[in-house]
């Protein structure tokens, strides 16, 4: 038997993030044993990536990692491995940021930081999409 379905799930909360629309339902390797997880894209990408690390499971409801916390209540600009130059907005009150990108239309005028740590990939939602970019290079607050 699969431990892992794949679809969309529009109106399923993940188990890790709380967040509405999710992508697996797994009750597998990724989960502590007899649980069952209905997991969003990036969930399931943190879960998968741990495991592939050698990590052990961690109990559902993990909260993905966001911004560092020196960050929080600031605007900040974020340069990537690519060379493309995010800028982001102080937090309004559901988390969410203004962002806009040096060059190209980013098609989207806010959305929650998933993931931003230099040396990894930044990760970004914006409604139900995901966004991935290239390595975080550097982290620059904006006075």
């Amino acid at each position: 038997m699969a431990d892992t379905t794949r679809g969309d799930f529009p109106d399923i909360y993940c188990s890790d993030c709380k967040k509405r629309g999710t992508t697996f339902r797994h009750n597998g390797r990724l989960v502590p044993e007899g649980e069952i997880a209905d997991l969003c894209f990036f969930c399931w990408q943190m879960r998968a990536t741990n495991y592939a690390n050698g990590k052990k499971a961690e109990p559902l409801g993990i909260k993905p990692p966001g911004e560092p916390k020196e960050f929080e209540k600031k605007a900040f600009t974020v340069k990537t491995q690519s060379g493309s130059i995010y800028k982001f907005g102080i937090p309004n009150e559901t988390g969410e940021r203004t962002i806009s990108h040096n060059v190209k239309n980013l098609k989207f005028d806010n959305c929650e930081i998933l993931l931003l740590k230099t040396g990894e990939d930044m990760w970004l939602r914006q409604e139900d999409k995901f966004w991935q970019t290239t390595r975080v290079v550097s982290i620059t607050p904006i006075e």
